[in-house]
């Protein structure tokens, strides 16, 4: 999933415009714009400001986006994200289901 990346490059076809084109008239590497539309790099901020004006969008839309592509990247790069999730979900347990999750934990180990 890449909401900025599909957003540009839907834009771009708007406009009818190849990468190389684009790239000429944004002042911008075309391999770089390839790169965002792939997902694989994420703008700084004054290049959002170039697609913003450029695109004639607001740059809040486009920061949006950016940040929602931010998000999916850092869960994807992290290896123990299902992890996380559990104990993130512990910290709104009370102290009954503490307790009863740690005697599931200690009936597990020692099964083992």
């Amino acid at each position: 999933m890449r909401p900025l990346g599909n957003f540009l490059h839907t834009l771009r076809l708007e406009k009818h415009l190849s990468l190389r084109k684009a790239g000429e008239e944004l002042g911008v590497s075309f391999v770089y714009i390839s790169e965002i539309e792939a997902g694989k790099k994420i703008p700084s901020d004054k290049i959002l400001k170039i697609f913003s004006r450029y695109y004639s969008i607001p740059l809040r839309q486009i920061t949006n986006l950016a940040n929602e592509q931010k998000l999916i990247q850092s869960q994807k790069t992290c290896p123990n994200n299902h992890r996380l999730e559990v104990a993130r979900s512990v910290l709104t347990l009370n102290d009954i289901e503490l307790k009863q999750i740690n005697e599931m934990i200690l009936s597990i180990k020692k099964e083992k």
